[in-house]
């Protein structure tokens, strides 16, 4: 979008002047565009010629400016974009695991059929990854459980 000059409130419209011009422009005729051009580049070049190097440091350092910041507006607007995509992917798999995660099969009956279980440990057997002999002692919020008795009578 090209930068506002001046007062410009009315950005966008059809005004009489902007239709007058691009009536012009698409009624002329090839040697007129290329006079026009030629007339074009005269006038920059002359007041390119008439700027001292202070003008022309400041020209290109404007002009650099608006490119970064143009640039820096397209790779926002593109992170942007790549970010909401992104979380409406992991979203939609979220929501996928969640629901396979809980998914059963109503035909079970999945409930506790009665409450008298044994829990059985055997202490002569090891986790994997734990030495022979170890104990390892619960700290405070850990549940101990003491069996006393012959566990083979269970």
């Amino acid at each position: 979008m090209p930068r506002l000059r001046g007062r410009a409130f009315n950005t966008g419209q059809r005004t009489q002047h902007a239709q007058l011009v691009h009536h012009r422009r698409l009624n002329r005729t090839a040697e007129e565009h290329s006079t026009d051009n030629v007339n074009l580049r005269n006038q920059f070049a002359s007041t390119r010629v008439n700027e001292n190097s202070e003008q022309r440091n400041q020209r290109l350092r404007a002009n650099t400016l608006r490119q970064r910041e143009a640039r820096q507006r397209a790779s926002n607007a593109l992170r942007e974009c790549n970010q909401q995509r992104m979380q409406n992917h992991r979203a939609l798999t979220r929501a996928s695991f969640n629901r396979h995660a809980f998914e059963y099969d109503l035909e079970i009956d999945n409930s506790l059929q009665n409450d008298n279980y044994a829990i059985v440990i055997k202490s002569d057997k090891v986790p994997y990854g734990e030495h022979a002999g170890t104990y390892n002692v619960p700290t405070i919020n850990e549940v101990a459980v003491v069996m006393t008795g012959d566990p083979t009578e269970r």
